[in-house]
């Protein structure tokens, strides 16, 4: 016997986070702000009409582009480092300010 097919429905009012969620968003997404991310979710399916059969499935994909947004720009950061006069690896780490005085600052700039 065939199972009838599941029907499509529209986003729902709200989506209750369930521990299986969390726990597979933990796993997959990590980092991500779940109830921010679930409450854009829900506002942007709302307002287009979506439908889906599976609405958790639809809220994973949502984690996974989140996810990966965040990476991206994340990365996007890191890559827009701008070093004057000289490259990307002579980039002094945080120690070196440890030794720059209020004055050697002045006479930089004059």
């Amino acid at each position: 016997m065939n199972k009838p097919a599941k029907k499509k429905t529209t986003a729902p009012e709200h989506l209750d986070i369930t521990d299986q969620m969390r726990a597979w968003a933990d796993q997959n997404t990590p980092g991500i702000n779940l109830e921010l991310e679930t409450l854009k979710f829900l506002n942007h399916h709302g307002a287009k009409g979506s439908k889906f059969i599976d609405w958790v499935k639809a809220w994973r994909n949502w984690m996974i582009n989140a996810h990966q947004f965040a990476e991206e720009r994340q990365q996007n950061r890191r890559g827009n480092l701008r070093v004057v006069g000289g490259s990307r690896n002579d980039v002094p780490d945080n120690s070196y300010w440890d030794n720059v005085t209020d004055e050697d600052l002045k006479r930089s700039f004059l």
